[in-house]
């Protein structure tokens, strides 16, 4: 439960960068080029991207830890491995989405790449499609995966009423 508790911190940090930041973001191409740089004359605003873009990067690897504790974890019966497995890569694929959508709302010459491999697969999306993504869908969605897994473990860990009760 440490990396979990820990994970919910870290993307509570990422919630309240990610408020600041959006404030000063403009999700045009255009705008974007001139206000991209726009955060770094703030007072803390390297700070305050530096902070959000690391804590991305945290948890990805608290949630890949995650990952692995459970899939090495003995003493759990196969079925709450495997669901707690899938709940567990699930919520890595959606912070893998999102760090992908992060990555893009910059707009530099990384974004340019990211793009390009997007669009060699098959997807077609605007700048204003990603930050809404980004800034809405995907979070809102992690947090609700989150929240509903952490209730699950939190009742799997409840004593059942029929224990010491005689058959």
């Amino acid at each position: 439960m440490g990396l979990l508790r820990v994970s919910v911190w870290v993307f509570a940090a990422l919630t309240l960068t990610g408020l600041g930041l959006m404030f000063f973001y403009a999700p045009t191409v255009s705008q974007n080029v001139a206000t991209g740089t726009q955060h770094k004359t703030l007072t803390l605003g390297g700070v305050l991207r530096g902070t959000h873009f690391w804590a991305a990067h945290i948890l990805g690897l608290i949630l890949l830890l995650h990952l692995l504790a459970l899939m090495a974890r003995r003493g759990a019966t196969y079925d709450s491995k495997w669901r707690s497995g899938l709940a567990a890569l699930w919520l890595l694929l959606l912070a893998v989405a999102l760090w992908f959508t992060g990555l893009v709302l910059p707009w530099d010459q990384m974004t340019y790449w990211l793009m390009e491999l997007a669009r060699e697969r098959g997807i077609r999306l605007s700048l204003l499609q990603i930050y809404w993504a980004h800034i809405a869908l995907l979070p809102i969605v992690f947090g609700a995966s989150a929240f509903f897994g952490i209730r699950y473990l939190k009742q799997g860990k409840r004593p059942s009423s029929r224990m010491g009760t005689a058959g």
